[in-house]
């Protein structure tokens, strides 16, 4: 808990152990923070960038709180050597945490986060002698924002070009995906509400996971007043849930197997995917159809970044919401998924108006 187990001293001991790894193991020139909306995450940011600068590491923080899956493709796309951030994801308001990103924008896997554990056992009094007085620094700033939409945009653009204009309501739940998945849908011609989007470390009293209990507003409002397509995020914007106006809230295995579908019957997957041991093997039928492997993985998305990276698999998908796609960074990405879900919905409004002709 925030203040509690999670503290700056923490995050400082966090931080320490980090960097003496990585620089020994990797190199450390350049380090990209992000940070989430929650308390204190903008201070544990701060620190991290102190830590940094005690070891001479060029270190850049964002300017606002930024989606999970912004700072890993920008920290991947613009040469950073490591990316930290500061979030609890879809977990309540009074935790949060250290999530270590690699310079291919993948989470730190499990050898090199047991080898960050074993450097602090090894070293810690000396660890808790660094970080005992780290000095408050003014932090360069910068927003990822802007290259990430129109990386978005131009992806997108290369599967489909809309026609026509749907109503989506989205609802970033008070986080980070504020000004994100709404922006891009609008720059593709969408008509876009978005709901809940203001900064609230609190999230108004819910978890910030977009599970039916916490978004129970935005599907009544997709289910009343006309609209296409409704679009949730959790704080970090990793996950992702969907709404439609015939079947009201899709499971998260609905939205594995829209998309898969849609991307396999388009011709941009060809060759596989991989999906947790829990997750819909509807999968498996999509895979089937169109010719396509599936591996079979333990629960974790880290089991199925190795795939990604290595582009044995296009796809991966888990059931609590996550698809994460080998062309554009290898972990959960809900934004990306959000616009591509968003791009199906529009293909079969088309397709419904080409029937009824």
């Amino acid at each position: 808990m925030i203040d509690r187990d999670f503290n700056e001293r923490l995050v400082a001991v966090l931080a320490e152990s980090t960097l003496r790894y990585w620089s020994s193991k990797y190199g450390l020139r350049r380090l990209l923070i992000g940070y989430d909306v929650r308390r204190k995450s903008r201070d544990y940011a701060d620190i991290v960038a102190g830590v940094a600068a005690e070891h001479g590491v060029d270190a850049v923080v964002t300017e606002k709180p930024t989606p999970t899956p912004v700072v890993a493709w920008f920290g991947s796309r613009f040469g950073f050597d490591l990316t930290i951030q500061i979030t609890a994801s879809h977990n309540p308001p009074i935790y949060n945490g250290f999530k270590v990103i690699t310079s291919r924008g993948a989470p730190a896997p499990d050898e090199d986060t047991s080898e960050i554990e074993r450097l602090y056992d090894q070293e810690w009094q000396d660890i808790d002698r660094s970080v005992s007085s780290i000095k408050v620094v003014k932090p360069q700033l910068i927003d990822p924002g802007p290259h990430y939409v129109d990386h978005v945009i131009s992806d997108v653009l290369r599967v489909f070009r809309p026609r026509s204009r749907l109503r989506v309501v989205v609802d970033p739940l008070f986080g980070t995906a504020i000004n994100y998945t709404a922006k891009i849908l609008r720059e593709l011609g969408m008509d876009v509400v978005e709901v809940h989007n203001s900064y609230d470390p609190g999230f108004e009293g819910r978890n910030p996971n977009p599970e039916p209990e916490n978004i129970h507003d935005t599907i009544q409002e997709v289910m009343s007043k006309g609209y296409d397509v409704g679009i949730a995020h959790d704080c970090d914007a990793d996950r992702i849930a969907a709404v439609d106006p015939l079947h009201g809230y899709l499971s998260p295995n609905n939205v594995i197997s829209i998309v898969l579908e849609y991307l396999a019957r388009r011709g941009v997957i060809r060759k596989s995917v991989v999906r947790a041991i829990s997750t819909t093997h509807i999968v498996d039928l999509i895979a089937n159809k169109y010719g396509l492997r599936v591996y079979e993985v333990p629960v974790g998305f880290k089991h199925s970044v190795k795939y990604l990276i290595s582009g044995d698999a296009e796809v991966a998908g888990e059931e609590s919401s996550g698809l994460a796609y080998s062309w554009h960074v290898p972990d959960k990405d809900g934004i990306y998924t959000a616009v591509l879900l968003t791009a199906i919905a529009l293909s079969m409004v088309a397709w419904l108006m080409c029937l009824m002709r």
